[in-house]
């Protein structure tokens, strides 16, 4: 009887803790070694109904990271542009 009691209790908080990942521990851990490496490319698999789980959080944390490098990025180069004005511009002056 208590081994019966034990492992429902030990399946009940594997699910939980499934459940608040929002997916297998292994997997979890893939997404945020990708994404500590940079990788913003993947898509990470969310259930339709999931909105409070660690990989919920995780993907909308990696959709937020890849807009503001891209902004970054858009902005190096406006600066870069102006930058090679500024200096055509010195150098008509001279």
């Amino acid at each position: 009887m208590v081994a019966l009691l034990t492992l429902v209790v030990s399946e009940w908080v594997v699910r939980c803790l499934a459940k608040q990942l929002g997916g297998e521990p292994v997997y979890a851990m893939e997404i945020v070694s990708r994404i500590a490496a940079g990788d913003l490319s993947n898509r990470i698999a969310i259930s339709k109904r999931d909105n409070a789980s660690m990989l919920y959080a995780l993907s909308g944390m990696q959709k937020d990271l890849s807009t503001t490098v891209g902004e970054i990025a858009a902005s190096a180069e406006a600066i870069a542009s102006a930058s090679s004005e500024i200096s055509q511009g010195n150098v008509d002056l001279s």
